[in-house]
């Protein structure tokens, strides 16, 4: 049976602490790693996300992880977490939506001073 095949996002965390043991400037391996995703077929869409950018099976996304594994040493102590989710064709930013939101609930802080004359 064949597996679907999605556009797939990675997000990942690294250990800053098992950085330094590597790099005296810790964003070195994040660029490291960003050069890598973008040689193969990746679009940047966070700091430490990437989006696939043609559909990929978990064949295809267990061999980028073996070849940037080999092509990166130091992942194996530093790296903390590293998820794989499909990404639907149906996807959209949210951010306008989250700002928008804030700018219309957003009230200015009242005074203690404010709230102790209301009480009397």
């Amino acid at each position: 049976m064949n597996e679907a095949r999605f556009r797939k996002a990675i997000h990942f965390d690294l250990s800053t602490n098992e950085l330094k043991k590597f790099f005296a400037d810790t964003r070195k391996p994040y660029s490291q790693i960003k050069q890598f995703m973008l040689k193969n077929g990746f679009e940047h869409s966070q700091y430490s996300g990437y989006i696939s950018k043609e559909p990929m099976d978990r064949n295809d996304i267990s061999n980028i992880a073996k070849k940037l594994g080999r092509a990166f040493t130091w992942l194996e102590s530093s790296m903390q977490r590293m998820q794989v989710t499909n990404v639907d064709e149906f996807q959209f930013d949210v951010e306008t939506i989250v700002r928008e939101s804030a700018k219309m609930t957003e009230t200015p802080p009242r005074s203690k001073q404010g709230l102790r004359n209301r009480r009397k």
